[in-house]
Formats: C-alpha cells, sequence, structure tokens
C-alpha cells in the first residue's frame, strides 16, 4: 500500500538510472549475441574444423548464444517494466501534488502524520476578518478533497501492486539455458509487460487491407511494442509496410535460432534449423546479391513445410516502381535452394534494372510460400524409384494459390499504382493459375510463365485479367511442357489439354533462348539472354514503348494496348 508521503516524496532518478541500465544491457547483449552468431558461429563453421573437439565447441558456443539470447529478452522486459513504473507512478504523483495546490486555494491544511495526510480548514490567504465560512460548506471541502485523496493513493497502489507483480514474475531460473520452457517463458514475460503499455493481442485474421489500416491507426510506440513482442506474427502479416515486415522477420529469425540452439532437437526442428540458417546466410553473405546487404528484406518465413517457407525481396516493393514475384517450381527447398534462387532473382533484377535510367525502379521478391512438390525420376532403368504424386497432383498449388493471392493483395494495400508482376517457373505456374481462377483473381499486371506444364485453365480469359497480359516462354530443350500437360493443362478438371504457350490458349508467346527447364534465366558475359531479356521488358512494362527494339520479342500474341487492370 502507497502512503502519502510515499507518493508525495518520491524521487526518480534512481528509477531511470535502473530503467536506462538494463535497457542498455539488453542491447548490447542483443550485439553481443550477434557478434557471437556471424563473428564466432559462423567462422568456425566455414574453418572447416571437425571431429569430436569441434563438435563440443560448436554445442558449447550454440548454449552460449541462446544464454545471451534470453538474457537479452529479460534485460529488455525489466527495463520496460521499469520505464513503465516510471511514468505510471510519475503521473500519479502530478496528480497527488496537483490536488495538493487545489486544497491549499480553497483553505484547506495539508499536512502529514504517520505516513498518512491529515485535511484541516483554514481561512484562505488575503480574506482574514471575513464572514465565517458556512461550516457545511467546509465539511464538503473536506469530504471532497478527501475522497480526491484516497483515490489517488488507491490508483498509486494499485499500480504500484501490478508493476511490482509482473516484476516478481521476471525470474532468471525461469528462462536460464536448462529450463525446459526457457524460451516460451521469456517470451511470456516480455508480453506481460507489454501488457502494462495496454497492448492487446494481435486481432484476429484481417484481410490484406483491413490489416494495412489497423496498423496505420496503431502509434508509432504501439507499433513499436507489437514489433518486439508479436515479431514473427506481424512479420508475416500481409499489408503491412515491407519496412516493419523485414524489421519484425529479423528479430523473429534471431530469436528462432537462438531458440533452437544449445539444445536437443526434434527431427522437423533439425530440418527447421537448417532452413532458418540458410536464410540467415542469404541475409548476410556478401555476394550472394547485387544489392547490399540492406536492399535484401525479409518478408516472411516459417515452418509450415519441412523444405522450409520465406518471402525475400531484393529492394523495397512499397516503394519500387516495378515489381517482380518469382514463385518457384518442383523441388526447391530452401536448405539447400536459397542461394541458387536469389542469384536467379539477382540476374532478374539486374535485367530489369538495365531498362531504366534510374536504378532502384524494380523490386524482386522470391515467394516461396508454398510446399513446392517433391519429384525424382528413377529413369528407364529404376522407374520404381520415381516419386511424383505431389508433382502431378493440384494439392500444392490449390493449398498455396490463396497466400499468393494475399501476399500480392497485400502489396496494393500499401501501393496501388505500382506494376507487379508475378514470373512462375514450371508448377509454380499452376500455382498462378489457380490464384487467377479463383475468385476475382489476383490483382496482378503481368503473368509471366516459363517452361509451364499448364495452369488448370483453359484460355488465358480463365484467369481475370487481359489476356494480353499473360505471357510464356518455353525453351527450345525444355521438356517439362510435354510432360506436364496431361497433369496441369486442364484435363484433371475436364477441360481441353491447352498450354499457355499454345496459339489457342490465348496469350502471348514470349521468343525464349535455346536451353533446358533451368534456362531461362542465363546471363553471357554480362548480357541477359533472350528469355530473361524478354522477361525483363514485361516486368518493366515496356510492351507499349514507342520503340520497338525496347518492347518484348514475340513468336504471337498482341501486345497490350488497353489499361493493364
Amino acid at each position: 500500500m502507497v502512503n502519502f508521503v510515499e507518493l508525495r516524496d518520491a524521487r526518480f532518478d534512481g528509477w531511470r538510472e535502473f530503467a536506462t541500465a538494463w535497457t542498455k544491457g539488453a542491447s548490447r547483449l542483443h550485439d553481443l549475441e550477434k557478434s557471437f552468431r556471424t563473428g564466432v558461429n559462423d567462422i568456425v563453421e566455414e574453418a572447416g574444423w571437425k571431429g569430436v573437439s569441434a563438435q563440443t565447441a560448436d554445442k558449447d558456443l550454440e548454449r552460449l548464444v541462446r544464454q545471451i539470447s534470453l538474457s537479452a529478452m529479460q534485460a529488455r522486459s525489466i527495463g520496460s517494466a521499469a520505464d513503465k513504473a516510471i511514468a505510471e507512478i510519475l503521473g500519479i504523483q502530478a496528480s497527488l501534488l496537483s490536488a495538493i495546490r487545489d486544497a491549499e486555494a480553497s483553505g484547506i491544511r495539508v499536512t502529514d502524520a504517520s505516513g498518512g495526510y491529515v485535511l484541516k480548514a483554514e481561512v484562505p490567504p488575503g480574506q482574514e476578518g471575513a464572514t465565517a465560512p458556512d461550516p457545511a460548506r467546509v465539511q464538503g471541502l473536506l469530504d471532497e478533497y478527501k475522497a480526491r485523496f484516497d483515490g489517488i493513493l488507491r490508483q498509486a497502489s494499485e499500480a504500484d501492486d501490478k508493476i511490482a507483480g509482473i516484476l516478481a514474475t521476471l525470474n532468471p531460473s525461469d528462462v536460464s539455458p536448462t529450463a525446459p520452457n526457457s524460451w516460451e517463458n521469456a517470451t511470456e514475460d516480455a508480453r506481460r509487460v507489454a501488457g502494462l503499455y495496454g497492448l492487446s493481442a494481435l486481432p484476429e485474421k484481417m484481410d490484406p487491407a483491413r490489416s494495412a489500416a489497423w496498423w496505420r491507426d496503431l502509434s508509432e510506440d504501439q507499433r513499436k511494442l507489437y514489433l518486439a513482442n508479436y515479431p514473427h506474427e506481424i512479420g508475416s502479416m500481409d499489408g503491412l509496410p515491407a519496412a516493419d515486415r523485414d524489421r519484425a522477420n529479423r528479430i523473429a529469425l534471431d530469436a528462432r535460432l537462438a531458440d533452437l540452439s544449445g539444445r536437443p532437437l526434434t527431427d522437423k526442428e533439425y530440418r527447421e534449423i537448417k532452413n532458418l540458417e540458410a536464410i540467415n546466410l542469404a541475409l548476410t553473405k556478401n555476394g550472394t546479391c547485387a544489392a547490399d546487404d540492406s536492399g535484401i528484406m525479409l518478408l516472411k518465413f516459417g515452418d509450415k513445410f519441412l523444405d522450409g517457407q520465406v518471402v525475400m525481396s531484393i529492394g523495397n516493393p512499397d516503394l519500387a516502381k516495378n515489381t517482380a514475384i518469382l514463385v518457384p517450381g518442383t523441388n526447391t527447398d530452401v536448405a539447400g535452394g536459397l542461394e541458387g534462387q536469389m542469384k536467379r532473382l539477382d540476374k532478374i533484377q539486374e535485367a530489369s534494372d538495365r531498362l531504366t535510367l534510374e536504378r532502384g525502379d524494380v523490386a524482386s521478391v522470391f515467394w516461396l510460400d508454398y510446399d513446392a512438390p517433391e519429384a525424382s525420376f528413377g529413369g528407364l532403368t529404376t522407374p520404381w524409384e520415381s516419386k511424383v504424386s505431389s508433382v502431378v497432383g493440384w494439392g500444392r498449388s490449390e493449398e498455396g494459390a490463396p497466400r499468393l493471392d494475399s501476399f500480392v493483395g497485400g502489396l496494393r494495400a500499401q501501393s496501388t499504382d505500382h506494376h507487379i508482376s508475378v514470373v512462375a517457373h514450371s508448377y509454380g505456374s499452376a500455382l498462378l493459375g489457380d490464384a487467377g481462377r479463383s475468385g476475382d483473381g489476383i490483382a496482378v499486371d503481368d503473368m509471366i510463365v516459363v517452361g509451364s506444364p499448364g495452369m488448370h485453365a483453359d484460355s488465358a480469359d480463365d484467369l481475370h485479367i487481359d489476356p494480353r497480359h499473360v505471357w510464356a516462354e518455353v525453351a527450345g530443350d525444355d521438356p517439362i511442357p510435354g510432360l506436364g500437360e496431361a497433369s496441369h493443362a486442364g484435363w484433371q478438371a475436364g477441360h481441353g489439354k491447352t498450354l499457355p504457350h499454345e496459339t489457342d490458349f490465348g496469350g502471348n508467346r514470349l521468343a525464349a533462348s535455346q536451353g533446358d527447364h533451368s534456362s531461362y534465366w542465363n546471363v553471357k558475359g554480362d548480357e541477359p539472354d533472350e528469355s530473361l531479356k524478354n522477361q525483363a521488358k514485361v516486368i518493366m512494362g515496356t510492351y507499349d514503348d514507342p520503340n520497338p527494339a525496347r518492347r518484348p520479342e514475340l513468336v504471337h500474341g498482341q501486345y497490350p494496348t488497353a489499361p493493364k487492370r
């Protein structure tokens, strides 16, 4: 119970120093964690140190990183709780001091006794000799100020109990590396502290437009709290600014890596940490992409699929005038394939940027937010080793299509006048087709499919887009369109078998370089091949350029002349 004298005479310099020390400590611990992860763990791994001693050292280093990360979370929670205590009690103290001044101005003397207060009526200054005040009025004033003081003291006691209770839960033993639920305990502690600031749980799942509006309506302090306490959820929310999603996802990635470090892992968790390490490497490794580290954004990651889940961008899609979204196909995973996919994305970025005088007019996004099918082919000698069930089925594309639609809707929620294209490779084109066929379609300006086995559509008219904005490429030695035709060109749905590069489909066929199923992003020296060059021209919207040399080369079809949407 906070008494009158304690509240009136409270000084907060020591509390401020206490809060600042914890907050600075949290920041230093976070920096130390990053230094250990990139400056020690990664270097040891790259050095190729092997054997029992290396394995023991690696486990010790991971345990140390985990302990540092947990300590940083706990220090941040304590500092935040202390900051809130200062702000809240200081405000209540200001109310008490104001009440004392008001009482004395009304002729009520306020004194303290044994920690409490005493109210006594006196003649107000300058009114000596005046008519004696009405006793009933005086008693009313005494009652009024007593109620006011008691209410303020009750408010102070409630705030003190609430903050003290939360501080008491910040128990170091609950978040020690050996505690069975240390990470969950640390996260729960952080969210309890955030509750002191009025932070509520995240709203129920919203569409991208509503998510964008909700985020805009929050104060800057509220956004910071959500970023700090719900980073993975915020980072995964379509409709939020890309810069905020990137910031949240980097926090969440560091946290999840620390959570998985230095403790026994299940088989699923082992797969997950390998995927996360590949993402972390793509964010930090020099030379993976032409853009520097600050130009690479992490827009989503997860463990929904064993092969990994990630959306990354070169450049900011909210700011670029043109955005290309690369949707990969069969056998794409994160642990083994992200580096190659990011190099492919880099080539798209570079080829597109060549077409504009103002570099930075394009952002390129790698979108792997679906369970890309797995396929292996035993060949003629061992056909029993072939595994093709998921690649010939429609389940993976139909399950992933709503997420692609939501991601594009999120980009539109941030900017409605940017030019957005999807470049879908192989099985990814079936997913794009499902997104285009469903509901009112997907809010892209152009669809580019390369090496497509079919889009689950009879014709481009089924995709809710002007057919002149549907573009297909097939390399001369690419067997996949022919092999996949029976499964994905519409046959399973009872439609005629029509591939998107065929004349009857009704879209545009782009000229492609000679090559195989992986040749669509080849570069010879510094010059993009024909396939890549034509994709870039669609991505940058130069198909209506008055200069014919800047338009993509068509095998058949018609250049768009009407508005894109």
